[in-house]
């Protein structure tokens, strides 16, 4: 039986089921490359510097779509991304790399 869709600010919102291997994943950030036929979308967490100082990246899952679909997520985040400014305030990207150099 599929779920029921909901409202959001007046809009009709379709049904989402999640299959049964779904899982959440927590990023630090993603990379992103394209193809003329697909884009990959690379999500990755960073794992601090070894001893020998090199960085690494752990990357739990890559994500391949459509460049419809890019645009469209493109899209989606752009209208989050404003309607989360306006009620919270500006997204400010940190430079964290001096807590980085501190051991």
């Amino acid at each position: 039986m599929a779920a029921e869709g909901s409202k959001e600010k007046g809009k009709d919102v379709p049904a989402v089921n999640r299959t049964p291997d779904y899982r959440m994943i927590y990023t630090h950030g993603a990379l992103g490359i394209f193809t003329e036929y697909d884009y990959r979308l690379r999500f990755y967490n960073e794992i601090f510097p070894t001893e020998d100082n090199k960085k690494i990246y752990e990357v739990p899952v890559t994500i391949v779509m459509s460049p419809i679909a890019a645009k469209e997520l493109r899209d989606l985040l752009d209208r989050h991304i404003k309607e989360y400014e306006e009620k919270v305030g500006e997204i400010k990207k940190q430079d964290i790399s001096a807590l980085r150099d501190k051991k």
